[in-house]
């Protein structure tokens, strides 16, 4: 299984690296985690640098994608050229999402008519809605 955990730029520690560690500490043959990005270098949102592990491609190969959120996501989510590059297929691969994240998934039309659990903030909540989600 090939998962890939996608981060932006300001990403929120915590949703990143507890994701890595506990996935990553998964010893089965063949299990693959990376954590990927459409920049090589990222800064968490306290400031914490760190190179990425893979070059920023997007793989239809990837088992299961997680998108990582943070402030990175709010403004990458409606950008056209970087949806195009994204590959999922939510009829082969796992898709989830934390936080701000949702908004990425939003962004590919994956969300409409879509439960997603409550939002910490009343923006993303009201950011998610306008992608078509329902709220639980």
């Amino acid at each position: 299984m090939r998962v890939v955990l996608v981060a932006f730029d300001g990403f929120t520690d915590l949703e990143l690296w507890l994701a890595w560690d506990l996935l990553h500490r998964v010893r089965v043959p063949q299990w693959e985690v990376e954590i990927v990005s459409d920049r090589l270098r990222l800064r968490s949102a306290t400031g914490l640098f760190f190179d990425t592990l893979c070059l920023p491609v997007w793989e239809a190969a990837a088992d299961a994608l997680l998108f990582c959120g943070g402030t990175g996501v709010a403004r990458r989510c409606q950008d056209s050229a970087l949806l195009a590059l994204l590959k999922v297929n939510p009829a082969r691969q796992m898709l989830a999402a934390v936080n701000e994240g949702a908004l990425m998934l939003g962004g590919l039309g994956l969300l409409k008519n879509r439960i997603v659990t409550a939002p910490p903030t009343a923006e993303l909540r009201q950011r998610l809605l306008a992608f078509g989600a329902r709220i639980a």
